[in-house]
């Protein structure tokens, strides 16, 4: 398929950014930010004009040490503003490249409520920038998704892009984790999922799959996986997202970008909405007639209790 992608390739006037009316929930968090940023900076001001220019100081080094701390502290806050446009502006070009193509758009969405792995874990939960539609016969959404793990001192944020393909069927729980994008550590790979999966539910593929791609499946639903991944659709898997983890779960099918998204980048979106439909139209045609032959009733296409989640 074609897209229009002349949304992408111009820049936006500067008076269409100025009235692009933002997601009250993206900006009320903008806002929380560079207050505390703001309120730590003064913090540090007040320590560097006591170090620098304390009582015993003279009247000039006090005043130097607050020129100097307020410089950094106007350059930081600047930064954040700086930042808070590029991303006005990245939204204003993925909302208009939606509308000129038929897809929905929104700016921010607070606990996307999807039943991938990645979305039920940490807090601060957000997506932003997501488009969804359907794509030949693909329903889709794409997106980039934050999360954090822990408070304090030990809390850690990860960001992330992903892609959800909407299948016509529920399946059982499976996951392929890219053996590219592992991390490693002590001269071992180390899978970068946000949960350790049971090394018990680890299925063999036959040729150089498994090279590229570790796949888990529940127990006792090996067969009802090689229904799905026949040798054409993991030739396909792996010419085009070999780099991504991947996820069925329910009637859906996510797509694990490792690391946040430019898909206001023409060529990025170009190359993720074909993925999409190639990815998606040969899931979705593996799978429209699956059926869990362990139940009596099998046409909602539903899966066993034993197959709904890996361990």
């Amino acid at each position: 398929m074609t897209y229009n992608l002349q949304a992408l390739t111009t820049p936006p006037a500067p008076e269409t950014i100025k009235q692009y009316i933002e997601d009250p929930g993206l900006v009320g968090r903008r806002r929380v930010k560079m207050v505390g940023a703001g309120a730590g900076l003064l913090f540090c001001v007040g320590i560097a004009v006591f170090a620098m220019g304390g009582p015993s100081k003279d009247a000039s080094s006090s005043l130097f040490a607050a020129v100097i701390a307020g410089v950094v502290a106007i350059g930081f806050l600047a930064a954040i503003a700086y930042q808070a446009r590029v991303e006005k502006t990245r939204s204003v070009k993925l909302s208009h490249f939606a509308a000129d193509n038929g897809f929905e758009f929104a700016q921010f969405t607070a606990n996307p409520l999807h039943a991938g792995m990645f979305f039920n874990k940490g807090n601060e939960r957000t997506a932003q920038n997501i488009i969804s539609g359907t794509v030949g016969q693909s329903p889709f959404e794409l997106g980039n998704y934050k999360y954090a793990i822990g408070s304090g001192r030990n809390r850690r944020a990860y960001s992330m892009g992903y892609v959800r393909i909407q299948l016509e069927r529920h399946l059982p729980h499976m996951v392929l984790d890219s053996v590219k994008n592992n991390s490693a550590a002590f001269g071992l790979r180390v899978s970068n999922l946000p949960a350790g999966i049971d090394a018990n539910q680890r299925l063999q593929l036959e040729g150089d799959f498994n090279e590229h791609f570790t796949l888990y499946v529940p127990k006792g639903y090996e067969k009802d996986a090689l229904y799905v991944f026949t040798p054409d659709l993991m030739a396909l898997l792996i010419d085009t997202i070999a780099a991504y983890d991947v996820e069925i779960i329910d009637n859906q099918c996510f797509i694990y970008l490792p690391k946040t998204v430019n898909f206001d980048d023409p060529a990025v979106m170009q190359d993720t909405l074909r993925i999409i439909e190639v990815i998606g139209q040969k899931t979705i045609n593996r799978t429209d007639r699956y059926v869990d032959d362990r139940l009596n009733d099998t046409t909602m296409g539903s899966v066993g209790i034993d197959g709904q989640r890996l361990r």
